[in-house]
């Protein structure tokens, strides 16, 4: 008899813990879809002004979709302007992944570069010889191919059977920089 007092003692607070945890998931899954908009439009204008801080001569961007994006390259868009491009792309660090947005005028020239996440950085640049700085040159070499790759499209004839030498190596060269690129990436530690 005293065997059932105490389990009935213990199904109580169970059955209250239970529907609070269930009541409690409920309302985290209402907020998440009343608010999952809003934080995708937060992201998307977070981007758009980290494009314009890194680019200020463009007025506007257009995103590159038809683009085969390399390994690293989250995103690349072309200014309106004609005045050139913000390549996104990341690398690998000891704690964790870094995000950078990457400037690159006409001629592929990097005008500037910033780290956009971890949103937390202090810093637009990272301290001189630091791994952090390292892991930024590789985005800013993964830009640079990327660049390229978007001049071999737009130099490329309509006709892809038509052989053109002087580019046949590049996406070759390319792809081995990127594979060189990241494996240099696993091995910075910050």
């Amino acid at each position: 008899m005293a065997g059932r007092k105490n389990q009935k003692g213990v199904i109580g607070p169970i059955t209250v813990l239970v529907s609070i945890c269930l009541v409690a998931s409920m309302l985290l899954a209402v907020t998440h879809q009343v608010t999952m908009h809003q934080v995708e439009q937060n992201r998307i204008e977070k981007a758009a002004r980290a494009r314009a801080a890194v680019m200020p001569e463009a007025d506007s961007f257009s995103p590159a979709e038809e683009l085969e994006l390399m390994e690293g390259i989250r995103a690349v868009h072309i200014a309106n302007n004609g005045t050139g491009y913000v390549i996104t792309s990341e690398a690998k660090t000891s704690d964790g992944t870094i995000t950078v947005m990457t400037a690159l005028d006409q001629d592929g020239k990097v005008l500037r570069s910033r780290i956009t996440e971890p949103s937390g950085a202090a810093f637009t640049q990272p301290p001189a010889g630091s791994a952090l700085e390292k892991a930024l040159q590789n985005c800013e070499n993964l830009a640079r191919i990327q660049f390229q790759e978007i001049k071999d499209k737009l130099a490329a004839p309509v006709s892809r059977a038509v052989y053109r030498p002087e580019t046949a190596g590049r996406t070759a060269m390319a792809a081995e920089a990127s594979r060189k690129i990241a494996a240099y990436g696993k091995e910075v530690r910050v």
